[in-house]
């Protein structure tokens, strides 16, 4: 890909880039209402839900990939230790931790599809997934 496809703003929306952000900070919310106890990153207001996408990001596509990576088996880890009791639990918001996991799945999942739809109006291939 190259490289100004990643930070470009598309057709007024966000880069690529801002997007690969906002998906790695909401997996890190998703860890804290899980019990990780790591402060907030210190690049939180440039990804977070209403900030402006724009340039420059004080990370790049390398970064981000990196911090995805870092926080997802923190993750899978206390998903996979979860109580019921535990899932049950209400925040201040009334809602359960099982509804904030299933938010923020589909949250991702929404993010991967607009990652897509950029990718192919740039004209890349569409994703292959399952196969060739």
């Amino acid at each position: 890909m190259k490289p100004e496809h990643l930070t470009e703003n598309f057709l007024g929306g966000p880069s690529i880039n801002w997007v690969l952000g906002h998906i790695a900070l909401y997996r890190y919310y998703l860890a804290r209402k899980l019990g990780w106890d790591e402060g907030e990153p210190t690049w939180k207001q440039a990804f977070d839900f209403g900030a402006k996408p724009g340039n420059p990001l004080p990370l790049n596509a390398e970064e981000l990939i990196y911090e995805t990576g870092r926080i997802t088996p923190e993750i899978v880890s206390r998903l996979q230790n979860l109580t019921a009791e535990e899932r049950e639990k209400k925040d201040e918001r009334g809602n359960t931790l099982a509804d904030s996991i299933a938010f923020l799945f589909m949250h991702d999942s929404w993010h991967f599809g607009q990652l897509s739809y950029i990718r192919a109006r740039l004209g890349y291939p569409w994703p292959i997934v399952g196969g060739e």
